[in-house]
């Protein structure tokens, strides 16, 4: 394929971007993935015996959806009189076991009652905009802008002993965006402002003067997993 077909079939793709995260939320509501797990492989029409539907294009229709899957690499599938169908190790992140990875704690007075207890942590009732429970280490994310997050670092630092911290958990953009794998947190960058006005993703420079401004003397980077960083705000 030419440079110019590669942009080609790249622009197209790009026009028709919506139609992935469309076709996940189905699968997901359909609870596809969770029945690919429990068959360990299955085809389009084994998995179309197993919905409530009686629509005889059932398993058409799901076969377009499975192809796209598996293109985007959610699944995996073997060729034959008929295709069949596997979770991959990314399909995995959207079954039942792994359900907890999209799961958040929160700490609001209006939903405490019905957030899930966990062995080893007490919930606390509670607005982290006036004040942050005691404790030798905070744990937490930075999803709000600029101001409200000094805002709740400043309350966490009056929280913390002298030797204590703040380890957040979040994505740090690069300084200049690229391609390739940096294209999630792009991505999240701007979902994130979706569903919380003025939130963001940051560089590791915008960190640092978070800090800075909340009166932190100390930043740094620890570790990173599957992207996600792990960084200290603390005092010298």
């Amino acid at each position: 394929m030419s440079t110019e077909e590669e942009a080609h079939s790249m622009a197209i793709q790009y026009a028709t971007s919506v139609v992935l995260p469309m076709v996940v939320k189905a699968a997901a509501e359909l609870d596809l993935f969770q029945l690919i797990e429990n068959a360990g492989d299955i085809s389009a029409a084994e998995l179309a015996a197993q919905l409530p539907t009686s629509n005889p294009g059932a398993a058409a229709m799901l076969n377009r959806i499975l192809r796209l899957l598996t293109a985007h690499s959610l699944l995996s599938c073997e060729g034959g009189d008929e295709r069949r169908y596997a979770l991959s190790a990314v399909g995995k992140f959207f079954t039942k076991a792994n359900a907890s990875i999209f799961a958040s704690i929160m700490i609001c007075h209006t939903v405490i009652q019905q957030a899930p207890s966990y062995t080893g942590i007490e919930h606390v009732g509670g607005d982290m905009f006036v004040s942050v429970p005691k404790g030798d280490a905070i744990l937490m994310k930075l999803y709000y802008d600029n101001p409200e997050c000094v805002t709740i670092l400043r309350n966490c630092k009056e929280a913390l002993p002298k030797n204590g911290k703040v380890i957040i958990v979040e994505y740090i953009l690069l300084e200049t965006p690229e391609s390739g794998a940096a294209v999630v947190e792009e991505l999240l960058n701007v979902a994130v402002s979706a569903y919380n006005p003025g939130g963001k993703e940051r560089t590791e420079s915008e960190f640092r003067i978070l800090g800075e401004q909340a009166g932190f003397r100390g930043f740094r980077k620890v570790c990173a997993a599957s992207g996600l960083w792990f960084m200290e705000f603390y005092d010298l």
